[in-house]
């Protein structure tokens, strides 16, 4: 294993990964489309696992699953203005809730129960795949999408595992509308519901090409035909224009006008996806009934089959590609189109030798003239064009198990490396990351240890999520941990509180306190890059972590709600990743930035690291051998196991380039596991046994002709600042070398990492005294770490040679926007 190490002294950053993709170099969002066999609804994948009710005439999305982290919407807010201008008849008025503080109230309907319930309007995050038209290129992730909290008493009818209700609607807080406002695409969504519930269907946001006909294929988009999306003055759904409907060739006789809209808005022949047979009104579907049992007059009838008027006896009839071959359906469009419907979207097969006209009779007093129902839609391909009011569609004859292609494919994306924010926190000096987890995702930040050995957060205070799995006693991921206990719980199972469930011990190091907790799994993303441009959002579906009680978060930063394992373990957070993406090799790197207002990084798998310019930063990196501690220095862990820290092997020290006196011994691990060097991103300021402190502090005090002032807590040798020099490397002070395999490769502090100013006036020496008999005889801590990029190797054993030092021109900095 290797420590790779490079100090940063120019550091122009031309990256923008950590913020959601707004004009990136796709065009299109996709996202497969489930039919449920039970309830026959679709359901469209977000976050890859959670399910949501595909609804054309729906406002707004709506979940069961809403996080406390999820900030809300406040109600005298503009976009609660705008989500209270679209009331459904179903719901009664909004009014106003006394809440403190006051939040926006929404409505979510369920259109299958015709219920209506009111929950907080918040802002939610979620990733959905990208596509270039042929295949699927990544993951984006979609910050502060406008969604609405719901009673899980709405999910009642709906497909089991869904978790809520997707509106593709005309609203603006619809998912078209704002996937494609808010990460610049093209105002348009594309459909095609699957006909049967092995095979996904696919839907698109954005524009095309849409290459879904098999290799070399042709863009669907190509052979559309198009007819204009008229609007019901009283209702944002989606309506066409038919002016006539044909059976088999022939004109049926209603009165035309009722399928226009009068005065009331009712009328006019309207889409949807939770209808599921296309619905008629009485006085069309009676005229119609007869010219369709008049054509079909020669084919036997079989009983009648609820909801349907007429079923037929197949054994005799024959099948199409298109089909049963009965006559077909044409919608006479305004535009001199038609919109065919042939024997597969017509006939429901009810039994072996039974199949039944799929059009319903919607009654004397329906509202519409016509719904077209959803199971009129499977098999063919719908574009919406939001802008230009238009409806593209095409024959379920060109598509049929076409439209699977690209959702199949969802997963091909495999990244190079990830990457991970990280920012100082001012008031304690902690290094804090972010990362997405459970279902919805939620951002939760944790303080960056590289030497612990999972990552463990908070589970008592708000922790939901649907896809939350603890895990079981005797299970792999036990077996993984190490974990050998096995606990049960005796209150209200929850996150953190299961039974049969193994544990492990998470271990917060600032107030040096372990606890029991409950090992589990839950979906985890984060952002992929390929070390010169920022890449797309991945998803682990179970990394495992370890739940922990909110007393443990004591001392860690504010906000903060677990810690983030780098520790040299099978799930440390660097093997975990490696794993789920087989990454080329067990690395990561870290840069610490020396700035509270800026981001540094971690990058999770191998280079290349272009920071500088056209530069590749991993090709100046210096290397020293990761050396193993026979004996865990960790506040938790088990007796005889190894240190699952990182160590190195520092021979001597200098300041100035002049070695200093030291008792060498404490240089190296004994047999106990005592001495040597760690590094660790906790530890705010490096420690020194008493020995190698005095004797670093009285050669840096020798060789740097400075006023002496009184020490300033924690620091025991501090400077006046006046008439210090200042270099591109920090203030003019002694340097401080530590000299690692040979007397060329070293580790030089410069003084951008050596003092700290506490004040205007004094600055310090930022080591630390850590007494006669400590555990580990140096210790590395973050100040010195930052602006230095670190790369660890935990699958090489062998020395890698030095392949070469940068020579750096400007001032050190870690910084990662």
């Amino acid at each position: 294993m290797l420590l790779q190490f490079i100090i940063l002294t120019f550091f122009t950053i031309s990256l923008s990964l950590f913020s959601s993709a707004s004009s990136s170099n796709f065009k299109a969002l996709v996202s497969p489309i489930t039919k449920d066999p039970l309830t026959s609804l679709y359901t469209l994948t977000l976050n890859s696992n959670t399910s949501y009710v595909i609804d054309i005439t729906g406002t707004l999305l709506w979940s069961s699953h809403c996080s406390e982290d999820y900030p809300l919407i406040p109600c005298h807010s503009e976009k609660c203005h705008r989500a209270h201008s679209l009331p459904s008849p179903l719901c009664p008025s909004i009014t106003n809730i006394n809440k403190h503080p006051c939040t926006c109230t929404a409505s979510s309907i369920n259109p299958i129960t015709q219920t209506c319930s009111f929950g907080d309007l918040t802002y939610t995050n979620f990733t959905i795949p990208t596509t270039n038209g042929h295949t699927v290129t990544g993951l984006v992730l979609v910050r502060s999408f406008v969604s609405s909290c719901a009673p899980k008493t709405l999910l009642r009818s709906l497909p089991a595992g869904a978790t809520g209700m997707a509106g593709l609607g005309r609203s603006e807080f619809a998912l078209p509308l704002q996937l494609t406002t808010n990460l610049q695409l093209e105002r348009q969504f594309a459909i095609c519901l699957p006909s049967t519930s092995t095979a996904p269907g696919v839907a698109f946001f954005g524009s095309g090409p849409f290459f879904l006909l098999p290799p070399p294929g042709r863009d669907i988009t190509g052979i559309l035909s198009y007819t204009p999306l008229i609007k019901n003055p009283t209702c944002p759904d989606y309506y066409i224009d038919v002016k006539a409907i044909a059976v088999g060739g022939e004109v049926l006789c209603f009165l035309a006008r009722v399928l226009t809209f009068d005065i009331l808005g009712h009328g006019g022949v309207k889409l949807s996806t939770v209808t599921p047979y296309t619905t008629l009104k009485r006085h069309i579907y009676g005229p119609f009934l007869k010219a369709f049992a008049n054509a079909t007059k020669g084919i036997p009838r079989a009983p009648k089959v609820k909801p349907f008027d007429l079923c037929l006896n197949t054994s005799t009839l024959a099948s199409t590609r298109l089909g049963l071959n009965v006559p077909q359906i044409d919608l006479m469009l305004a535009n001199g189109k038609n919109w065919t419907i042939f024997g597969s979207n017509l006939m429901k097969q009810m039994g072996d030798d039974v199949a039944c006209l799929a059009v319903v009779d919607g009654g004397g007093k329906a509202e519409q003239a016509a719904v077209i129902g959803s199971y009129q839609l499977e098999d063919n391909f719908l574009l919406f064009d939001l802008d230009k009011k238009m409806l593209g569609y095409t024959l379920s004859f060109f598509l049929f198990t076409l439209c699977i292609t690209l959702s199949h494919a969802q997963n091909s994306f495999r990244p190079k490396a990830l990457v991970l924010p990280v920012v100082k926190d001012s008031a304690t000096n902690q290094y804090v990351t972010s990362i997405n987890q459970r279902t919805p995702l939620v951002p939760v930040k944790l303080v960056v240890d590289i030497g612990s050995r999972y990552m463990w957060v908070d589970c008592d205070d708000g922790y939901v999520s649907s896809t939350y799995r603890p895990a079981i006693c005797g299970s792999a991921q036990c077996s993984l941990a190490k974990a050998n206990g096995c606990g049960n719980c005796f209150s209200t199972p929850r996150p953190g509180c299961s039974n049969n469930t193994c544990g492990v011990s998470p271990y917060n190091p600032i107030i040096m306190t372990s606890t029991y907790g409950d090992l589990a799994a839950d979906v985890l993303s984060v952002q992929s890059t390929d070390g010169s441009n920022p890449g797309q959002v991945v998803t682990v579906p179970r990394f495992l972590f370890s739940c922990a009680p909110t007393f443990l978060l004591k001392g860690l930063a504010s906000g903060v709600k677990g810690m983030a394992g780098f520790g040299r373990t099978r799930i440390g957070l660097p093997s975990q990743f490696a794993a789920a993406f087989s990454l080329p090799r067990r690395k990561f790197a870290i840069c610490l930035s020396s700035s509270t207002s800026s981001n540094g990084a971690i990058f999770i798998g191998d280079g290349p690291y272009v920071f500088l310019p056209g530069t590749d930063v991993s090709n100046y990196l210096t290397y020293t051998p990761l050396i193993i501690n026979p004996v865990s220095t960790a506040g938790s862990y088990v007796q005889g196991e190894p240190s699952y820290e990182y160590f190195i092997r520092v021979k001597s020290i200098k300041v100035n380039e002049n070695r200093i006196p030291l008792n060498s011994s404490l240089l190296s691990i004994d047999s106990k596991g005592v001495g040597g060097t760690k590094i660790s991103s906790v530890n705010p300021y490096t420690i020194l046994e008493s020995s190698i402190y005095k004797a670093v502090t009285d050669a840096f005090i020798r060789g740097t002709n400075l006023t002496r002032v009184a020490p300033v807590a924690p620091f025991g040798v501090c400077f006046s600042s006046k008439n210090v020099g200042s270099t591109r490397v920090g203030p003019a002070v002694s340097s401080i070398d530590l000299v690692l395999q040979n007397e060329s490769v070293y580790w030089r502090i410069f003084g951008s990492n050596s003092v700290v100013s506490v004040s205007d006036k004094v600055m310090c020496l930022a080591f630390l005294d850590g007494g006669s008999n400590p555990r580990t005889s140096i210790v590395i801590g973050g100040y010195q770490l930052e602006d230095n990029l670190l790369q660890f190797d935990l699958a090489t054993s062998r020395l890698i040679p030095l392949i070469g030092r940068w020579c750096f021109q400007e001032e050190p900095s870690c910084e990662w926007t």
